[in-house]
């Protein structure tokens, strides 16, 4: 039983597995019973599309089949936080939560630190703290207790 599977598709390639129904991606949730699927990441995948409507229209769709394979997907996109959240036209109006992941330099102390903030969670409450985040050898580390700059 694997923990995790890498699998790389260029845009072009997704934009025909969405037209299949999701082919070996959708066998490999099945495969392997995944309960997360991470994309990294969806801008390259907009840039497709010629157009606005075109866009969006992909990506809903694209979003739909995510839903119906029944895993928790975790989309990377590379807009700003606030863009992603408010822009018209961007992802963040289909998805149910936004986490934005910074790596920012103290100035005083020359010194840069991990932090994470959700934007938006729905159906949950969340803190609205900027929260300090460490890379461990079992995963992410949340410390909600460590003042962020």
């Amino acid at each position: 039983m694997f923990l995790f599977k890498v699998l790389q598709y260029k845009p072009h390639q997704v934009e025909k597995l969405m037209r299949e129904g999701g082919g070996p991606i959708k066998d490999q949730i099945k495969s392997m019973g995944a309960k997360r699927l991470v994309i990294d990441s969806i801008t390259s995948y907009g840039l497709l599309f010629k157009d606005e409507y075109q866009r969006r229209q992909n990506i809903l769709e694209f979003f739909d089949l995510l839903h119906k394979w029944g895993c928790t997907s975790i989309i990377i996109s590379e807009l700003p936080p606030k863009v992603a959240e408010i822009k018209e036209g961007s992802v963040g109006f289909l998805t149910d939560a936004i986490i934005s992941l910074y790596y920012t330099k103290e100035q005083q102390k020359s010194v840069r630190v991990h932090s994470c903030e959700i934007l938006k969670m729905r159906g949950t409450e969340h803190t609205n703290k900027l929260l300090a985040l460490g890379f461990e050898k079992d995963g992410l580390a949340i410390y909600p207790e460590v003042e962020v700059f």
